[in-house]
């Protein structure tokens, strides 16, 4: 099935949307920065997976892989740049956040293009 890149998208952000709460447990009982670290590698290797092997089979598997590991990544890294930041750049670290989650949606669309 050839399927545009938007449409696979769409998908990915709707499972991460959902999974978006139970991924705040999971956070709750494994620590933010175990679980930001763990579900950037596992993007990482869900990235490679689907450039490298390309099939439909593992395009499906690892694409629901990253929508969950997306999840988590998106629901740990804001409280994460908070608890890093000292008290003074909060702010500062909150709209450096803001603009950086803009990258992997960049990332996506520039594989997708190829």
């Amino acid at each position: 099935i050839d399927v545009e890149g938007k449409y696979l998208i769409v998908v990915v952000l709707l499972i991460a949307a959902i999974f978006s709460l139970p991924a705040s447990k999971i956070i709750d009982r494994y620590g933010v920065q175990n679980v930001f670290w763990y579900s950037t590698g596992a993007i990482i290797v869900c990235i490679l997976a689907v450039l490298l092997i390309n099939t439909a089979a593992t395009t499906l598997l690892f694409g629901l892989v990253f929508a969950v590991c997306f999840a988590l990544l998106s629901v740990s890294s804001l409280p994460l740049a908070i608890n890093e930041a000292n008290y003074y750049e909060k702010v500062f670290c909150v709209g450096i956040f803001f603009s950086g989650v803009e990258l992997p949606d960049s990332l996506v669309d520039i594989f997708m293009s190829l």
